[in-house]
């Protein structure tokens, strides 16, 4: 849970650092090994600047913490601790818990004194062109490491080319730790739970948009327990299927990196101009008053970092050969004029979804980077120009 505590201790049992990040959920485990191994190399570089390690514990870290002991133990940490470092990340922004981990060290402190015990770190940068005032103080940490910015901590660490960039990094955030937490001491003091309920979300980073029939405007003969109310209610893998298409692919291979929205289409007339994201298409809507038009439309609007995605279920008592030829005709019509992107352009079958999805989160991405211009390695991060900015 902390840092190994010998035998000597402060009479306040002080806690050096508490390191809060945005846990993903069971489809981002992945990030948990990174986490730890971010917080032991963290643990070292403080020990190793300390004064007299031996009257200190070290960090804490909550996915240390068994579940049931995980409420009482972050609380005493917040309660002990003189240096918060939130991991900043879009997901970090918009989570409750992390937030409320932050507003409630932020009640033990004294006015004017947040700057030398609050710590930012950028974890993850977004890929948006909104300016997020956390991450500009995330960078400002270390403004001259190389790749900092661009990449993130989690990007340095994941990386062994950047080694030396993440052991500066390192030196850097240990020694602010270090500083604060021996030279301007809080001291430890009860705390109270807030709730950081006037802190707005982040923007979306990834934006998923579902065109699909509804409940009201099926294809002729088309079954509708497959379809809802809105064009995101849609299931194409049947009525069992754990939840809408569109909110599978933003919680799934998306959400471990990004902040995202799901939408109908025609809510936002041009949801992709901030951001790379997904057009997940129902062939079925061939088949619906003006839903060629429709589609036309969407995909003469849609720029080069957004996807359209057939998706189809070749298991479905329905698709036979009229599923077929709309899955055939939809996927045509998605790559006409985009020839040169060697990438699928549909999916017939729920077994494959995930792999694909995570293929087609990076060709978004890589066609939104290349259609702006890179940020800096070092200082404030500027947030991405939209398109036609000079």
């Amino acid at each position: 849970m902390t840092g190994r505590r010998p035998a000597a201790t402060r009479d306040s049992r002080g806690l050096y650092f508490f390191l809060s990040y945005a846990n993903p959920g069971r489809r981002g485990e992945s990030s948990a090994y990174w986490v730890r191994s971010v917080f032991d190399d963290l643990c070292r570089a403080v020990r190793r600047r300390s004064s007299s390690p031996e009257r200190w514990d070290l960090g804490f870290v909550d996915q240390l913490v068994a579940p049931r002991e995980r409420s009482t133990a972050v609380s005493r940490a917040l309660g002990t601790t003189e240096v918060f470092v939130p991991l900043y990340s879009l997901r970090y922004l918009r989570s409750a818990g992390p937030m409320n981990e932050r507003a409630t060290f932020l009640a033990r402190i004294e006015p004017g004194r947040a700057e030398d015990h609050v710590v930012p770190v950028l974890w993850e940068p977004p890929l948006t062109n909104k300016v997020v005032a956390e991450f500009d103080e995330a960078v400002a940490l270390a403004p001259h490491v190389a790749e900092y910015a661009a990449i993130g901590l989690l990007g340095l660490r994941r990386m062994s080319s950047y080694r030396e960039s993440y052991d500066a990094l390192l030196g850097i955030l240990s020694e602010r730790i270090v500083q604060a937490a021996e030279t301007t001491p809080i001291g430890a003091g009860a705390v109270r739970p807030v709730a950081a309920t006037d802190l707005e979300p982040a923007e979306a980073a990834f934006v998923v948009v579902v065109l699909a029939p509804t409940v009201d405007d099926l294809p002729h003969g088309r079954r509708g327990d497959v379809y809802g109310a809105r064009p995101a209610d849609w299931r194409p893998f049947g009525p069992d299927q754990a939840e809408p298409v569109g909110d599978l692919a933003a919680r799934g291979p998306v959400s471990h990196r990004f902040a995202t929205d799901v939408v109908d289409f025609g809510v936002d007339e041009h949801p992709f101009r901030d951001c790379p994201g997904f057009l997940l298409i129902d062939p079925w809507i061939l088949d619906t008053p003006n839903g060629r038009e429709r589609l036309r439309r969407a995909l003469d609007r849609l720029p080069v970092w957004a996807m359209p995605l057939i998706i189809a279920d070749e298991r479905d008592a329905q698709y036979g050969d009229r599923g077929r030829w709309l899955s055939d005709e939809a996927t045509s019509m998605c790559g006409a004029g985009r020839q040169r992107l060697l990438w699928r352009r549909d999916i017939r079958d729920a077994n494959l979804f995930d792999e694909f999805v995570s293929q087609w989160v990076v060709v978004a991405n890589r066609h939104y980077d290349r259609h702006f211009r890179p940020r800096p390695s070092g200082g404030p991060y500027p947030g991405r120009p939209r398109l036609g900015s000079s």
